[in-house]
């Protein structure tokens, strides 16, 4: 891998979802322990949906780390590769959502977060349906 700012970013990312191994990451006192493994997650008949939805996890895992660490800006590319691969994980537009909010980027901030909201899983709609209130957005067309 090339030097510089953004091969140092890639390698990171690379290291923390467990594509190459984390020697690096010792070195720099960061815990090399891969990612978590995604919930609801059984093999099927699709290997590649399966590996598809395990790497969104680990990216999904990574824009946390970043957003955490106070990387918002750094946050919002793996948060973005995670919603692509597995478009239909309700966290990940939560996630995505406050980010965004919190970069000041109210309006992707506003879509993310209704669609976070048309999901059905129970606490994320109301986490959401909570942000979309403070924001003073409606919910559901309200």
């Amino acid at each position: 891998m090339g030097t510089g700012k953004f091969a140092d970013e890639a390698r990171h990312e690379l290291e923390f979802i467990g594509e190459i191994p984390p020697q690096s990451c010792e070195k720099r006192g960061k815990d090399p322990t891969p990612a978590k493994t995604p919930p609801n997650l059984t093999p099927g008949s699709d290997p590649a949906a399966h590996h598809a939805r395990e790497l969104a996890w680990k990216h999904y895992e990574y824009g946390r780390y970043l957003a955490q660490s106070g990387w918002l800006e750094r946050a919002t590319k793996p948060l973005d590769r995670a919603i692509h691969l597995w478009p239909d994980e309700a966290r990940f537009y939560l996630t995505r959502g406050l980010v965004r909010f919190d970069l000041g980027r109210r309006e992707e901030a506003v879509a993310d977060l209704k669609k976070a909201h048309g999901f059905p899983d129970s606490w994320v709609q109301r986490r959401a349906a909570d942000e979309l209130e403070l924001m003073g957005e409606p919910v559901n067309g309200d």
